[in-house]
């Protein structure tokens, strides 16, 4: 319907359009998350597994819930390794940067 408004010389409704853009960012977020989400003992192992959970992605930043301070104090020390085989085992560019909060695992 939109493609016939822009063939015949009409206009479509900004909210439109902005409303569409959303809907496919979060589509295409939410299957990466879900696939980071899958992966996610395969890739930081079983152990860094079991304390934290993958949360959200805001772009390429992945936002890991982390059970304890002492966890994320310790993961700030792994983060370019974890980042690196986020995009090693799910694809160049997904993720550029990893934000550790405390949170429900």
């Amino acid at each position: 319907m939109a493609e016939d408004k822009r063939q015949k010389g009409g206009f479509e409704h900004v909210g439109n359009i902005i409303e569409q853009v959303v809907q496919r960012w979060r589509k295409q977020s939410g299957d990466v998350l879900d696939r980071v989400a899958t992966e996610w003992a395969v890739i930081v192992g079983p152990a860094i597994a079991q304390n934290t959970r993958p949360f959200a992605l805001k772009g390429s930043m992945l936002i890991v819930n982390v059970e304890s301070p002492g966890w994320i104090h310790q993961l700030q020390y792994l983060k370019g390794e974890i980042v690196s085989k986020v995009n090693t085992e799910l694809g160049a560019g997904i993720v550029d940067d990893i934000k550790f909060r405390i949170g429900r695992v």
